[in-house]
């Protein structure tokens, strides 16, 4: 059987990249885009979050990202991931600088 289509293998890194980017980019998007976030910081099991416009927090792909919960007050977004939210933070934030230099 010939096909034109070329198969692909992908490793467990590229795997996991893939997983970590559609989190981080599920977050992003729920919080209204990166540039509706303000400002990104963690306790020990949640994501706080300073957002412009609150209105623009979509809860349904947060609570679609793995969270647990998510707590809006104005400006202020507590979204709860548990222990591994400081890995989450840092994913996010790195997604976000990755973001930034596709645009350019």
């Amino acid at each position: 059987e010939e096909d034109e289509l070329e198969t692909k293998l992908y490793t467990r890194k590229d795997v996991d990249a893939s997983k970590k980017n559609n989190i981080s980019q599920l977050i992003v998007d729920g919080l209204g885009g990166s540039n509706n976030i303000l400002d990104l910081d963690c306790c020990a099991t949640r994501l706080r979050v300073k957002v412009e416009d609150g209105s623009k927090v979509n809860e349904g792909l947060l609570k679609e990202s793995g969270a647990s919960g998510v707590i809006k007050k104005g400006a202020g977004v507590q979204i709860v991931y548990g222990p591994r939210v400081t890995v989450i933070k840092s994913e996010v934030e790195e997604y976000i600088s990755s973001e930034g230099k596709e645009d350019k």
